[in-house]
């Protein structure tokens, strides 16, 4: 149960930090703060940033190979996204795909990281 509430308290992170990040930057884009270019790169920005520290959150958590429970972690949200993806857009290019999968990377090094700052301590 422990291996389980880890993972799903790393991808519970991933929703609720984009859904909050995600509103914040669509509130700036509404009142023109900022442009279409720079809601873009935020945008991709906010998603990198949080799969990161998932990442780095479920390598605290975990006791070796990091790369490999990053991977898990990254995963998980990537078929997610698929789901998200045939329930609401319904729409699939190869482009998106290798979005998808750039994605899991920044999980993968952050939960590498977090194995590694937890063995310093």
């Amino acid at each position: 149960m422990n291996y389980l509430k880890k993972y799903i308290t790393s991808i519970l992170i991933i929703i609720i930090s984009l859904l909050a990040l995600m509103l914040l930057l669509t509130l700036l884009s509404y009142f023109d703060l900022i442009s279409n270019k720079a809601y873009s790169i935020l945008e991709i920005l906010f998603i990198i940033i949080t799969m990161f520290i998932s990442g780095f959150i479920t390598g605290k958590k975990s006791t070796s190979k990091g790369y490999l429970e990053g991977l898990k972690v990254g995963i998980i949200f990537y078929f997610l996204l698929i789901l998200i993806n045939i329930i609401f857009i319904k729409k699939f290019s190869l482009k998106l795909i290798i979005y998808f999968i750039i994605l899991i990377l920044p999980s993968m090094l952050g939960s590498m990281i977090g194995i590694l700052k937890k063995n310093n301590n």
